[in-house]
C-alpha cells in the first residue's frame, strides 16, 4: 500500500460510510513477508524485526486485527480509534525510508558534480558505514518503484502542510522519484549509480544499449568485419564495467572487452564494489621486487584473444589495463616476434604506466611511435607515472589532463575522445586505417576575421576582440605602470573610438609587402611567396626594433606563431625586454588543418613554435586543459586568464535593437521581404520593435533571431547549422508540430574564405519559416546584434582541442544562450543544460533549437538558460585583468 495523507483516507472514510460499508484505515510498513514452508521450524517470534507491520485504525479495527491472528508472517497492531492514524504511521515511515533514499541519490549526484565522490565515500566508509549501505540499498531498489513514490511524495507533502509543517522535503524527493521513473521497466540491481547520477543532474540516460553489437560485443561473441580494438579493464574490475565506462565510444568498430584470467585476489575500490556488481579481475599481482606474479599467464591469454578475437587493430586500456597496453604497443614495435599483438596500429591509454617488472620495462629502451591517445586525471595518484610513460610516446600529440578527483572515471577521460570520433568521420576513416589522428579545428578571430599582428603592449589592433578588451583595460592602468603602450599592428581596420583617443596609446603600422597582380600566373605566386614571408619577418623586425621606443614589456598574442614568436623573441633579446606570450591556441595545430597532422611543413612549425615560445618570460594561456598540456609537453608554466566579456558586450535595451534593425532591414531588405509580409504592418517599426507611447519595445509577434559569428574557415563546418535549420523549416511549417514555432532570422556575420561558399548553398534551398543572413557588421554593431539576438550558435572546434571560442564569450556577455558544437575542454566555459547547450550533429541542434524556441517568445527553458547568464558577467574583464594579469606587468608576478 503506497502512503495516502490522513486527509484523504478521511475523505474515503466518509464516502464508505454514507454507503453503508464498513471502513478500517490501514497501511503496511517495511519489507514484504517472508513464506515459510514446511520443512522450517521457525517460530512465530523469530526475526520479528523483518516481518512487516499492518497497522490499523478506526472503531472496527480489533476486527481486522483478529483475521491476521493466526499468521506468523506479519505483525498486526492497532494504532488507535480515528481513521487516518494508521495512514499517517505509513506517511512518517515513507517520509523517512523513501526520502532519505531520495536525499541519498541526490548527494550522489551532487558529490558527481563536484568530483567529490571518491573522498565523500571513503569518509562515509570511515565515520557513517551504515549511509554506504543505506546508499547502495536504494541504487538497487528504487529505481524500479520511483514511478509510484512520486504520488507517495505528494500525499506526504500535502499531510506535512495541513499542520503547517514544511512539505519542501517530500516535494523535492518527488521531483527525484518522477525524473527515475524512466526505469519503470527494470528489475531491481539492474541500474547502475552512474545513470541514476547522469539522470539526476539533467544530462540523457546513458544506459549501456545492447543493440549495438559493436559497442557490447563479449568474448566469445561471433567475429564482424568492423575493425577490432582489444579494451583491457583496470585493476580489479571487468570487462563488463569498462563497457560502461566506454558506452560514448563510436559504433563503427568492434569492441572486445575482455575479463582477465587472473581472478581478483583482493577486494576492489570502495567506488567500484558500490556501484558495480562482481565478479571482479586483474592483470597481474605485483610482488616485492616489482615482479608481477601472473604475467605470463596473461601474456599468453593476450595471444589467445588474438587468435581467437583478432586480429586487432588498436588497444585501449584503464589504469593497470592501461599499463598493459603501453606494454603491448612497446612489444609490437620493439619486439614483434614475441608480441601478444603484432600488427597493432595505435592505442588509448587513460591513467597509464610504465610496467616496472623487467620483462616489460625492457621493451621501453627505444620509444613507442604508435600513435596514442593519452588522459589521466591532474589529482591522480599515479599521476607522475602518467607523466613519465607519456615520454616513452613521442607520437601521443593530443594529451588530456582533467580535473577529475581520481582515475575511476574513465569516461569522461575518453569522453573527449569519443566526442572527437563520433563527430568526425572522415577523421575516424584515416584513424581506423592509419592510427589515431586527433586534428580538431580552429579559428585565428574572434567576432570576425582577424589578421595577424604583434605587440607590446604590441598586438592585433584590428578585428581580434579580445586584444580591444586589453587595451580597453590598458587604458584605464595608472600611468606608473605604463607610460605610453605601442600597438603595433597591420593597417587595415578601424580600432575603436576609446582607443583611438586615449593618451596614453600610439598605433604603429607594420609596412605590408606589395602584393602580386591577381591576374598573373600560379607559378608567380608560389615563387613570391617564400620572399613575401622574408619581407614580412624583415619589416616586423625592423618595426619593433628601430620605430618603437624602449617599453619594459612585449605583449605577444599567439597565434600567428611564424614568424612572429622568433622575431619577438630575438627582439625582446636585443632590447633585454620582457616578452610575455598569451597563448590563445597552437599555430601548428592551425596549420595541421590544411597539410595533415603528420606533414613535414607542421613538425617544424611545432618545433619552432615550442623551441621560441619557452623563451618567452611569462606566459598567459585561455584554458586549464591548455596550461596542463603546456606544462608536460613544453614545460611552459602558464597562468589561466579565461577570456571575459569587454564591457561593451551586454544586454541592451529594446531601443538599441529598434535602431540596429531600421538599419540592418534597409540594408537587407530584399532578403527579409517574406518576414516583413508576416509580421510588420505599421510604420516606425521594425522585424523585432515598433513604437508605443514614444518608446520602443518588443513586439510580441516577431521572429526569433539567432546569430553565429565566424570566420568562415575550416575549423567551423556550417553544412551543420545548415541541415539543422532545414529541419527546423520542415517542422516549423507543419500546421500541427511547427504551431508552437516563431519563424527564424539567422544572421551569420564575418568575412573569409568560405563564405561565397556558403551563400552558394543557401540560395539553392527554398525556406519558408527560416531566412538566413550572411553581414559583415561594424565592430560597434557586433555587440548591439548578439544583445538583439534570441539564441546563439558556435560552430568553432579548436584545432588543438585545448582553446575555446571567444565568440561565445562574447555572447554570454550579452545574456545570450549558446548552442555550441562540443570539443573536449568545452565544458571550462559551457555547461550544457545550466548556460547553454552542446551538440554534435545537426539533428541535436535542430532538437535544441525546437525545444529552446518552444511557445516563443515565452520560452521557459531558454529564459531560464538567460538568468543564469547574469553571473557569468558579475566578474567581468576588469576584475579579472586586475587579479590575474594585471601582476604580471607590475612585478607582482
Amino acid at each position: 500500500m503506497n502512503a495516502v495523507s490522513s486527509m484523504t483516507t478521511r475523505k474515503i472514510g466518509r464516502i464508505m460510510a454514507e454507503a453503508g460499508v464498513l471502513y478500517v484505515d490501514g497501511a503496511i510498513l517495511g519489507p514484504p513477508p517472508l513464506l515459510c514452508d514446511a520443512s522450517t521450524s521457525t517460530s512465530p517470534n523469530e526475526n520479528e524485526d523483518n516481518k512487516p507491520l499492518i497497522a490499523l485504525s478506526g472503531k472496527e479495527a480489533d476486527k481486522i486485527e483478529a483475521i491476521f491472528r493466526s499468521t506468523n508472517q506479519v505483525r498486526v497492531k492497532v494504532i488507535g480509534e480515528r481513521i487516518g492514524q494508521a495512514s499517517s504511521m505509513k506517511i512518517a515511515h515513507a517520509a523517512y525510508k523513501k526520502g532519505m533514499s531520495a536525499l541519498l541519490l541526490n548527494i550522489a549526484a551532487f558529490a558527481t558534480a563536484e568530483n567529490i565522490g571518491d573522498v565523500l565515500a571513503q569518509e562515509w566508509e570511515i565515520t557513517q558505514p551504515q549511509v554506504m549501505i543505506d546508499l547502495s540499498r536504494a541504487v538497487q531498489t528504487v529505481p524500479p518503484k520511483a514511478w509510484r513514490f512520486e504520488g507517495e511524495m505528494s500525499q506526504i507533502c500535502d499531510a506535512f502542510s495541513y499542520h503547517d509543517l514544511p512539505g519542501g522535503f517530500s516535494e523535492a524527493a518527488g521531483q527525484i522519484f518522477h525524473k527515475l521513473k524512466v526505469f519503470k521497466d527494470n528489475s531491481p540491481g539492474d541500474v547502475k549509480i552512474g545513470e541514476l547520477v547522469q539522470l539526476l543532474l539533467g544530462f540523457e540516460s546513458l544506459k549501456v544499449d545492447n543493440s549495438h553489437g559493436s559497442v557490447d560485443t563479449p568474448v566469445g561473441a561471433p567475429s564482424s568485419s568492423k575493425p577490432k580494438v582489444l579494451c583491457l579493464h583496470g585493476w580489479r574490475t571487468s570487462g563488463s564495467i569498462m563497457r560502461y565506462q566506454c558506452r560514448d565510444f563510436p559504433h563503427d568498430v568492434e569492441y572486445v572487452f575482455a575479463d582477465s584470467c587472473h581472478p581478483a585476489s583482493g577486494p576492489p575500490h570502495t567506488v567500484i564494489s558500490t556501484f558495480f556488481e562482481p565478479p571482479y579481475y586483474q592483470w597481474w599481482d605485483t610482488g616485492e621486487e616489482n615482479d608481477y606474479q601472473g604475467l605470463d599467464a596473461t601474456l599468453d591469454y593476450i595471444r589467445e584473444l588474438e587468435k581467437t578475437q583478432g586480429p586487432f587493430l588498436g588497444v585501449a586500456g584503464f589504469s593497470q589495463g592501461a599499463g598493459l597496453a603501453a606494454a603491448l604497443c612497446a612489444y609490437a614495435q620493439n619486439d614483434s616476434a614475441n608480441a601478444p599483438i603484432p600488427n597493432l596500429k595505435f592505442c588509448i591509454l587513460c591513467s597509464p604506466f610504465v610496467p616496472k617488472d623487467p620483462k616489460l620495462l625492457r621493451l621501453f629502451q627505444k620509444p613507442v611511435t604508435l600513435p596514442a591517445f593519452i588522459s589521466f586525471g591532474e589529482t591522480d595518484y599515479i599521476r607522475s607515472r602518467c607523466e613519465e610513460c607519456i615520454k616513452y610516446f613521442p607520437s601521443a600529440t593530443d594529451v588530456g589532463v582533467y580535473p577529475y578527483e581520481a582515475r575511476k572515471t574513465f569516461h569522461w577521460y575518453t569522453k573527449p575522445f569519443c566526442d572527437y570520433l563520433n563527430r568526425k568521420p572522415h577523421f575516424r576513416s584515416r584513424y581506423l586505417n592509419h592510427g589515431v589522428v586527433i586534428a580538431d579545428d580552429n579559428s585565428l578571430s574572434s567576432c570576425n576575421n582577424a589578421i595577424p599582428d604583434d605587440g607590446d603592449f604590441y598586438g592585433d589592433f584590428l578585428n581580434n576582440c579580445s586584444w580591444h578588451f586589453y587595451y580597453s583595460i590598458v587604458c584605464k592602468i595608472p600611468s606608473e605602470i605604463f607610460d605610453r603602450v605601442y600597438v603595433v599592428a597591420y593597417p587595415g581596420s578601424i580600432p575603436l573610438h576609446d582607443l583611438l583617443q586615449a593618451a596614453n596609446i600610439t598605433s604603429i603600422n607594420i609596412p605590408t609587402p606589395v602584393a602580386l597582380p591577381p591576374a598573373l600566373p600560379r607559378i608567380a605566386f608560389l615563387i613570391y611567396g617564400p620572399v613575401k614571408a622574408i619581407l614580412q619577418s624583415f619589416l616586423l623586425l625592423y618595426t619593433l626594433l628601430l620605430r618603437v621606443p624602449s617599453c619594459n614589456h612585449l605583449l605577444l598574442q599567439n597565434p600567428p606563431s611564424i614568424p612572429t614568436i622568433p622575431i619577438a623573441v630575438l627582439t625582446t633579446k636585443l632590447t633585454r625586454t620582457t616578452l610575455v606570450i598569451d597563448w590563445h591556441n597552437y599555430g601548428f595545430s592551425i596549420l595541421s588543418l590544411k597539410l595533415g597532422q603528420n606533414h613535414p611543413f607542421v613538425q617544424i612549425a611545432k618545433w619552432i613554435e615550442s623551441f621560441f615560445g619557452k623563451m618567452g618570460d611569462r606566459h598567459f594561456c585561455v584554458t586549464n586543459a591548455m596550461a596542463n598540456h603546456m606544462l608536460i609537453n613544453w614545460n611552459i608554466k602558464a597562468i589561466v586568464l579565461h577570456d571575459k566579456p569587454a564591457r561593451f558586450f551586454k544586454p541592451k535595451s529594446a531601443s538599441v535593437t529598434h535602431e540596429l534593425f531600421r538599419r540592418f532591414e534597409q540594408e537587407y531588405d530584399q532578403k527579409l521581404l517574406h518576414l516583413q509580409k508576416d509580421t510588420v504592418a505599421e510604420s516606425q517599426q521594425t522585424l523585432l520593435t515598433h513604437i508605443k507611447n514614444g518608446i520602443p519595445e518588443f513586439r510580441t509577434i516577431r521572429p526569433a533571431v539567432l546569430v553565429s559569428g565566424t570566420s568562415w574557415t575550416e575549423d567551423e563546418d556550417f553544412s551543420i547549422l545548415l541541415a539543422a535549420l532545414q529541419r527546423y523549416d520542415e517542422v516549423a511549417k507543419d500546421p500541427t508540430k511547427g504551431k508552437s514555432l516563431p519563424t527564424l532570422l539567422c544572421v551569420i556575420t564575418g568575412k573569409g574564405p568560405l563564405r561565397s561558399v556558403f551563400e552558394e548553398r543557401i540560395s539553392q534551398i527554398s525556406f519558408t519559416r527560416v531566412s538566413i543572413i550572411t553581414a559583415w557588421l561594424a565592430i560597434e554593431d557586433y555587440p548591439k546584434m548578439l544583445a538583439s539576438a534570441d539564441i546563439g550558435v558556435s560552430l568553432h572546434t579548436s584545432s588543438s582541442g585545448l582553446d575555446l571560442p571567444m565568440k561565445i564569450v562574447d555572447m554570454f556577455g550579452c545574456h545570450l544562450p549558446v548552442c555550441a558544437v562540443g570539443f573536449p575542454c568545452l565544458h571550462e566555459l559551457v555547461c550544457d543544460g545550466y548556460n547553454g547547450r552542446v551538440f554534435l550533429t545537426s539533428e541535436e541542434l535542430s532538437k535544441q533549437l525546437q525545444d529552446l524556441l518552444h511557445n516563443f517568445p515565452d520560452c521557459t527553458k531558454l529564459n531560464k538558460l538567460r538568468s543564469n547568464l547574469s553571473s557569468y558577467t558579475s566578474a567581468g574583464w576588469d576584475e579579472t585583468w586586475n587579479a590575474i594579469a594585471k601582476p604580471v606587468f607590475t612585478d607582482q608576478f
